[in-house]
């Protein structure tokens, strides 16, 4: 989830309304695949959103448009094509935000204008066979100041949460929608506020217990602020994660599947906007002490992701004297934070990081930098246990780059979505990190068969963002046969180890073995 991105995307929206896309790792050549467009160039459009399911599928949200800015989706199958995007709101619709569920059910977010600078926060669902339903305001007739967020639980639960202005204050404010209903009333989190509180970031465990984080204006400073949501529908009391005195902001916040959630923020110590974080184990634990992450760094951004025992922060900060430069931290299983690293190169600007970790605890980390020219998307991978590696450019050297989102599923393929600009036109792209090889949905071998019989070994199988290269069948006698379905004849009886390895067009295989008892007639 890329809080920044969604800052930034707000930012960009209100100048716009002022002025007008499971294996486990270790394959053998995971890299970065071309970008795509998705769909075609339009006059105005700018950042957008992505996610994908378990399985890969994918959707796109984005607002463009000829001469009137809608939001725009675009759906890819794993393994298939982006569709033509097609608008789903109506005109001034902006900060998008999406969640899609393993059935395919699709739930959109966004911000429009309703007169004047008063915005409506609105609502879209779609199912896999279905249309979109008519947008419907979940708030009404605010100012709003950021952008509104989405979770999807196990189960099917959505939580929203959103910044409105509420009874002569600003408030931190939610809706929840339950599995097959609709979204219930916005209820206020945060105590009142005189300045509308910071973007809500949210995270879900595998039990699904949402937390929320934020940050608030408490008069002299603002604080970042947290509340947490059960499985049973209840909101925890209100929990102030940053140590008083000093402005803490630019929060986000992320769950591990058993339920330990870190928040990370930038709080000023005086002299540099520090990257802080503190953990909780759980749902009823109590926040640790703040940590330290980064050093002589002005931090301006934040984000975080979590799997496998492993949390991973990335933000944006100044060192002195240099550009911005986005920089990493790990926390490893036993709750030991690494040392800050810089993982963008130093040389020219780099803001907006956004970071996911698959749930082997490998993280895929985008960003843009600027090369001089322009600014351009670009992504870095770490292995779990392991570095980043260097950073490689996604979007073209001589088109502007918005800031990129990135989204990863189940097996570990992760995607990257952004929106550049050229001399005349801005343009809808993604590229993936194909980390993982082909996914097998049948496989048809025999636990039995006749010796001499001629017997048919076949599968279906499709790799999520590359095409698959090669077929290799090894019988267990010596014998070998390539293609999707092969037949062998066995010369004598006895049992058999069937090894098949699937190969995608980048070299990340998927190796699969059965046994065959083969009898005499």
């Amino acid at each position: 989830m890329n809080r920044t991105l969604r800052r930034t995307t707000l930012l960009t929206a209100l100048l716009l309304l002022l002025a007008m896309l499971a294996p486990a790792p270790g394959f053998a050549k995971p890299v970065w695949r071309p970008a795509l467009g998705v769909g075609p160039a339009y006059a105005s459009a700018y950042v957008g959103t992505v996610d994908v399911d378990s399985s890969g599928n994918a959707v796109a949200l984005f607002p463009a448009g000829e001469t009137a800015q809608r939001m725009q989706a675009s759906f890819r199958r794993a393994g298939g094509h982006w569709s033509t995007p097609s608008p789903i709101s109506l005109e001034g619709a902006n900060a998008p935000h999406v969640v899609m569920d393993d059935k395919g059910r699709v739930t959109a977010i966004w911000m429009r204008p309703n007169g004047g600078i008063q915005q409506d926060v609105e609502v879209a669902t779609k199912t896999r066979s279905g249309d979109w339903t008519t947008p419907v305001p979940l708030s009404s007739g605010s100012p709003l100041m950021a952008e509104p967020n989405l979770v999807l639980a196990p189960g099917g639960t959505v939580v929203a949460a959103w910044t409105r202005f509420d009874s002569g204050a600003w408030h931190t404010t939610t809706a929840v929608r339950p599995p097959g209903g609709t979204f219930g009333p916005a209820t206020n989190l945060s105590d009142g506020s005189e300045s509308a509180p910071g973007f809500v970031d949210l995270a879900v465990d595998s039990h699904g217990n949402v937390t929320a984080v934020w940050s608030r204006d408490i008069g002299p400073y603002n604080v970042i602020e947290s509340r947490t949501r059960s499985t049973a529908g209840v909101w925890s009391s209100l929990d102030t994660l940053s140590v008083l005195g000093q402005d803490a902001y630019a929060a986000s916040v992320a769950s591990l599947p058993g339920g330990t959630t870190t928040a990370v923020w930038a709080r000023f110590d005086g002299t540099h906007y520090v990257a802080q974080a503190s953990t909780r184990n759980g749902p009823g634990g109590e926040w640790t002490i703040p940590k330290n992450l980064s050093t002589a760094v002005d931090v301006d951004s934040t984000d975080v992701a979590g799997g496998h025992g492993r949390t991973v922060a990335v933000w944006a900060g100044t060192p002195d004297g240099s550009p911005h430069v986005v920089q990493s931290a790990t926390r490893a299983p036993n709750g030991t934070w690494s040392t800050a690293v810089p993982i963008s190169n130093p040389v020219q600007n780099a803001l907006n990081p956004s970071v996911v970790t698959d749930p082997n605890g490998n993280a895929t980390a985008v960003w843009k930098r600027f090369n001089g020219s322009v600014d351009v998307a670009q992504g870095a991978v770490q292995p779990a246990g392991g570095a980043f590696k260097p950073a490689v450019n996604l979007s073209a050297a001589d088109r502007n780059a918005y800031p990129p989102f990135v989204a990863v599923d189940a097996a570990g393929d992760a995607v990257a979505f952004w929106v550049d600009a050229g001399d005349v036109s801005l343009q809808a792209r993604s590229a993936a990190f194909d980390r993982a090889g082909p996914a097998i949905s049948v496989l048809k071998v025999p636990r039995t068969t006749k010796r001499g019989a001629r017997t048919t070994f076949s599968v279906t199988a499709k790799d999520t963002w590359s095409r698959i290269r090669s077929y290799e069948w090894r019988f267990g006698d010596g014998s070998h046969a390539s293609g999707r379905q092969v037949r062998h004849t066995y010369a004598r009886a006895g049992s058999f180890r069937v090894t098949l390895v699937i190969t995608d067009k980048v070299g990340n295989k998927t190796t699969r073995i059965r046994t065959v008892r083969v009898t005499r007639r």
